[in-house]
């Protein structure tokens, strides 16, 4: 009988060789028929990927592709980022502050329109309004009373709709109530205060609305995405991308400057009656003399303003006879700066004659052209001057941005690590 040995199977691996050599199926050793078929499968699917595998990898770029690496700003364009970047700052506050002073003054328009319209009139605004108004603050007092006690919705809803109801059936009741008070509040706005200067509040806001619209034509050129004639840029070659966009930015450039010059040698002559035949530096000085007289005319009436708000708002009226008087008219013109703006001949014309010195005046900056209506009308059609010289301005400016590489030449896009290369200028 042949006797077994006992104890552990020596391996026939070399020490020196890795472990995973020594765990390797001997050569005679067959797999099984269930091995055979798992294998047969796992090279199947590597041989032949899914659908899914084929598309994503048809999606994904070639791998033998390189992508041009972008130029970085010159650094010549630092100051022209930091300028735009400040002006953009200023035009955007300037557009709150002028969309918020025309949203006030249309409403105000609306409203004292409404609320001063007489009774016997055959318009039916004063009662619209009046309903329009009871409904909104009636709507707005009962819901907020109505969160705070903590209601349902469906109480709310209904309290907040019975009350709206409710103030549309009251406006009959008060349809009379402060006709008289706010027909004297709109009288002295119109007639008697700085807005009367530009036309009253219609006025005010035909000038905000011209304004508005330049500034936003501004920031829409500083962007890129102002209204133009893309055309060429569309179908032209790559190559000559630039070279016509600079051509059409000159251009551009070009008519903001005639158009500005244009509208302001119009306005000089027809609004300021400058002289015809009047060289071009004669006409500006002639406007900004008359300009800087308009502007200390708004000032001053804005004194006179302040000075009659509590007197109107207490009830009075602006025009009240024992408000002003010839005398303290004349005191007023040797107190008040008007002999450093007007000549001595121009203040003694407007000064009140000594039968007149106790007579009432209505208290009005009026100048050498007479009574203060309109006078800033004038001076506010500059701003089609001044608009278009600021969308010049826009345009050469982003001219600039682009050549440096601070912008892109296509709308809206910045070239990476423009902001960050401006903001380290500005630093």
């Amino acid at each position: 009988m042949s006797k077994k040995k006992g104890g552990k199977k020596r391996s026939n691996a070399s020490p020196n060789k890795p472990a995973a050599a020594a765990t390797e199926p001997a050569e005679n050793e067959q797999p099984t028929e269930g091995e055979q078929a798992d294998t047969a499968e796992a090279e199947s699917s590597e041989a032949e990927p899914s659908e899914e595998a084929k598309a994503a990898k048809e999606s994904l770029p070639p791998t033998d592709a390189v992508s041009e690496p972008k130029q970085a700003p010159a650094a010549w364009g630092n100051v022209f980022a930091r300028v735009e970047r400040a002006w953009t700052w200023f035009e955007v506050r300037l557009l709150i502050v002028v969309v918020l002073s025309l949203l006030f003054a249309m409403v105000a328009w609306v409203a004292l329109g409404g609320m001063s319209q007489p009774i016997e009139s055959q318009s039916n605004a004063g009662l619209a309004f009046r309903a329009f108004f009871g409904a909104l603050v009636l709507g707005l007092v009962t819901s907020f009373l109505a969160k705070r006690l903590a209601l349902g919705k469906l109480a709310t809803g209904l309290v907040g709709g019975g009350s709206i109801v409710l103030g549309v059936l009251m406006a009959p009741s008060w349809r009379a109530t402060g006709v008289e008070f706010f027909g004297q509040l709109q009288n002295w706005l119109q007639e008697g205060s700085s807005l009367t200067m530009f036309g009253g509040l219609r006025g005010v806001s035909t000038r905000l609305t011209i304004l508005l619209a330049f500034l936003g034509g501004s920031l829409a050129a500083a962007s890129g995405k102002h209204i133009n004639i893309d055309v060429a840029l569309r179908f032209v070659n790559p190559k000559l991308k630039l070279p016509v966009f600079v051509l059409q930015s000159i251009a551009t450039v070009a008519f903001c400057a005639v158009a500005a010059w244009g509208f302001f040698e119009y306005i000089a002559i027809t609004n300021f009656n400058a002289p015809v035949d009047a060289t071009p530096s004669a006409k500006i000085s002639h406007v900004n003399k008359l300009v800087s007289q308009d502007l200390f005319l708004w000032r001053k009436q804005v004194g006179f303003d302040l000075s009659a708000t509590p007197y109107v708002m207490g009830g009075g009226k602006w025009d009240d006879p024992g408000r002003f008087t010839g005398r303290q008219w004349n005191q007023y013109l040797e107190t008040s700066g008007y002999t450093d703006v007007f000549t001595k001949e121009e203040i003694a014309a407007l000064k009140s004659s000594e039968s007149a010195l106790d007579s009432p005046r209505i208290a009005l900056a009026v100048g050498p052209d007479g009574q203060p209506r309109n006078q800033l009308v004038r001076t506010m059609n500059l701003t089609f001057s001044v608009g278009f010289l600021i969308m010049g301005f826009r345009f050469l400016l982003r001219l600039l941005l682009v050549l440096s590489r601070h912008e892109s030449l296509e709308e809206g896009e910045g070239t990476s690590g423009t902001e960050d290369e401006s903001a380290k200028g500005a630093a």
